[in-house]
């Protein structure tokens, strides 16, 4: 069994899609499980995952018809065989070191880097702090929940949590969607590291729409 799982949802990436694949593969922590789902792209972004699970053995591909970023998120979820998942959008990229820095507080229900931003260079930032049992997690929320801790990526859950708590993307939402499955996993943790790391690379794709809602 792999330590850590990756999710990424993917839909007409081409353009990107080997950078974030790329930066996947080379993890200096190299006991993955990566979970591709192709949501039903029309471009070559579904030939791309599959080369690349020719040539590592690590990477499982789901092709699926398009439903949108949730659904395709959940797709993953159920295939997730690891103790601790995470997520990675398709046009974004993380730092080699990025899944061996997370795992070092694998003891805490949720871990989270700080992420930077490309080109605009902003950032989610967060101190080195501990927040234990629910005073700690109140503490966290009140100086993080927005924006920081409103988007799925740039941090390792515990998949035993997800399972057991039948925790899944609303797949009728289109906007909110990413803080009311944070907020649900949120209700179950007791434990919460946040780390000035920063790992995880947002890419703004500046003057362009990406969707996995093919329309």
């Amino acid at each position: 069994m792999a330590k850590v799982s990756v999710i990424v949802p993917v839909y007409n990436v081409e353009k990107y899609l080997k950078q974030c694949l790329d930066s996947i593969v080379d993890q200096t922590l190299e006991d993955l499980e990566i979970v591709l789902v192709d949501d039903g792209s029309v471009d070559s972004s579904g030939t791309i995952c599959d080369e690349y699970a020719k040539k590592d053995t690590r990477i499982r591909v789901i092709h699926k018809e398009n439903g949108g970023l949730s659904d395709a998120r959940n797709a993953g979820l159920k295939y997730v065989t690891s103790p601790y998942v995470g997520f990675i959008d398709s046009d974004d990229y993380v730092q080699s070191e990025y899944l061996e820095e997370l795992m070092k507080y694998r003891d805490c229900d949720l871990v989270q880097c700080s992420t930077l931003a490309e080109p605009t260079g902003s950032s989610y930032l967060f101190d080195d702090s501990y927040f234990v049992g629910k005073h700690g997690i109140r503490q966290c929320l009140s100086k993080y929940i927005y924006p920081e801790l409103t988007v799925p990526f740039g941090r390792l859950y515990r998949s035993a949590i997800q399972r057991e708590n039948r925790l899944f993307f609303d797949t009728c939402l289109y906007s909110g969607e990413d803080t009311l499955w944070v907020s649900q996993y949120l209700l179950y943790v007791r434990s919460v590291r946040t780390s000035s790391y920063a790992g995880y690379v947002y890419v703004h794709h500046m003057g362009e729409h990406l969707s996995l809602i093919h329309i």
